[in-house]
């Protein structure tokens, strides 16, 4: 775990190099693979495609309520894409927060 969030930190410092190699010391281990923690990992590279991969595994899995993946600012650049808008929307949000988000994109 502190691997992963030291991956993060340092992609979002913008040291995608360190974090990368910390990103294949943690793929290249042989126990569980949390798909949350590659998520951040990959949220903090900006890695559209890796994103979506680990997202709808955590949820599959899952791994940390969605709510996060809701509220979470790493994920902010993604809300505005419309296929990841979708996805947040069809992760079982309570129906406040439904209403909210459809009023908010008017």
């Amino acid at each position: 775990m502190y691997v992963a969030l030291l991956a993060f930190v340092h992609a979002r410092a913008g040291a995608h190099q360190e974090a990368r190699k910390l990103l294949r010391e943690i793929e290249g281990s042989s126990g569980y693979l949390c798909p949350g923690y590659l998520l951040w990992i990959y949220a903090g590279l900006g890695e559209s495609e890796q994103i979506r991969k680990w997202l709808e595994a955590s949820v599959a899995e899952q791994v940390s309520p969605t709510m996060f993946y809701v509220i979470k600012p790493e994920l902010n650049s993604l809300r505005a894409e419309p296929e990841f808008r979708e996805f947040f929307l069809q992760i079982q949000l309570p129906e406040k927060l439904r209403q909210s988000d459809s009023r908010s994109a008017v």
